[in-house]
């Protein structure tokens, strides 16, 4: 209860802020992925999520990374099991994020590069506006697998006081 409880405050509180702590950020995405696994049948689910302990020094806008990890949730799930990935590293100022799901065959066909749902737009837009020439997005589903590749260079939001 108090992880969906810190995930409704980190919405109400943090969404309408330019840029919050990347503490903050992959704190809400392990909280709302906790609340994912009690939501999904544990045999039916292969999860892996690889999330630093701290990710101090660095703001980021908020919100951005979550409609990936929703996709992977949305679009993974099948009666049969599922495969989902989360994985975000962050190396000397740069961010890198990844999600990878198993396509439900049964779903719609997921969109191309160029287009997609509104959640993938507004975060399209949003990295062009908040990370203009310093971010790298790259979509891609085949074999079974849909996969996102974001790489932002945070440096220029780095919190004062640390290297």
């Amino acid at each position: 209860m108090l992880k969906f409880s810190d995930t409704l405050s980190h919405q109400l509180y943090d969404y309408n802020k330019d840029l919050i702590e990347l503490d903050k950020e992959v704190e809400y995405l392990k909280n709302y992925i906790e609340l994912q696994k009690l939501r999904s049948d544990e045999e039916l689910l292969d999860l892996h999520v690889s999330l630093p302990e701290r990710a101090t020094g660095y703001k980021i806008a908020p919100m951005l990374l979550i409609p990936f990890v929703e996709n992977a949730f949305k679009h993974g799930s099948n009666s049969k099991g599922y495969y989902v990935l989360v994985d975000l590293k962050l190396d000397d100022g740069v961010l890198y994020f990844r999600t990878e799901n198993t396509v439900n065959p049964n779903k719609r066909t997921l969109r191309s590069q160029s287009e997609g749902g509104i959640g993938l737009v507004n975060v399209q837009r949003r990295l062009e506006l908040t990370y203009p020439g310093r971010h790298e997005l790259h979509l891609s589903n085949g074999d079974g697998r849909y996969k996102v590749d974001l790489k932002i260079q945070l440096n220029e939001n780095k919190l004062p006081g640390n290297r």
